[in-house]
């Protein structure tokens, strides 16, 4: 994944990465998938060894293996996303109304400064 995108933003000039043999790197990198980076989107990639099955590869752990098999029984979890608590938009209202009032006043008491009306 770094190797391709050093390459893409570091050395447009060596070579061209549109005519680079992507499914090679993978193989000589002996990757089992290839890798996801947006400058891969839309190529098509092809390795010559197809495609590995990651979930048939066992741990050599028994315990993470034992956990890995349960997770494959069970099936995928299903991730729900806890909203953010986002601060409410009066209390930004509200805050922004003091700093004006205090604006005004204090332009207020300068403009009666500078007129001598107020002395201070």
């Amino acid at each position: 994944k770094q190797w391709y995108q050093r390459r893409v933003r570091g050395s447009k000039a060596i070579f061209i990465l549109k005519e680079l043999d992507v499914g090679g790197v993978v193989e000589s990198y002996a990757l089992l998938e290839v890798p996801k980076v947006p400058e891969l989107k839309g190529r098509g990639v092809e390795v010559k060894c197809g495609p590995v099955e990651t979930s048939k590869i066992p741990y050599k752990d028994k315990v993470r293996e034992k956990i890995r098999l349960k997770r494959l029984q069970d099936g995928p979890k299903e991730v729900k996303k806890e909203r953010k608590v986002v601060e409410s938009w009066s209390k930004k209202k509200e805050q922004k109304l003091k700093r004006e009032k205090r604006k005004t006043k204090k332009q207020l008491v300068k403009s009666l400064k500078e007129s001598n009306v107020l002395d201070g």
